[in-house]
């Protein structure tokens, strides 16, 4: 076992596409799924591997991110560093609220129609995100990207009569 050699020349090559994480703006989300999905293409791997892989992910963080990652206790895994991520950067308002925000949005007098359709399109994306990081079982997720569909197509109902 002391003398196999172990090849990282695949990890390396998809780690040079994983984005760079400094947490501006929706930015977040994008890293973490990009990051899992990595992560997950070497699931199967020794654990060296693996420790190189997470090294590749944490090599991504930058600015705000690192800074942080860098001042906490440093996360060894990667359940361990998303929760942090999640925790320091992510959309904090709860999931419900949001949905509530969504629901009774309005067009505003005097409103261009596409500044209008903008807010719905941002705020939908805004829910899917934390949707995504919310720990919840995945049938439970499938409903709420449900119903929150529902509730974009009576968007689309509106601006169809507006039209």
């Amino acid at each position: 076992m002391a003398n196999e050699r172990i090849d990282l020349t695949i990890a390396e090559k998809f780690g040079l596409l994983l984005p760079t994480c400094s947490v501006v703006e929706n930015e977040l989300h994008s890293f973490i799924k990009s990051a899992q999905q990595y992560l997950f293409m070497f699931t199967n791997e020794n654990e060296l591997v693996k420790n190189y892989c997470f090294v590749v992910v944490k090599s991504k963080l930058i600015d705000r991110a690192l800074a942080e990652v860098s001042t906490s206790d440093i996360p060894d895994r990667w359940d361990s560093l998303k929760n942090l991520l999640n925790l320091k950067f992510g959309d904090q308002i709860n999931l419900d609220v949001l949905i509530h925000q969504l629901q009774f949005l309005n067009e505003k007098t005097h409103e261009d129609l596409l500044n209008f359709i903008d807010k719905v399109i941002s705020m939908k994306i805004r829910i899917n995100y934390r949707i995504d990081a919310d720990p919840m079982p995945d049938p439970q997720k499938q409903l709420y990207k449900l119903n929150i569909l529902k509730i974009c197509k009576k968007f689309s109902y509106q601006v169809h009569l507006a039209s």
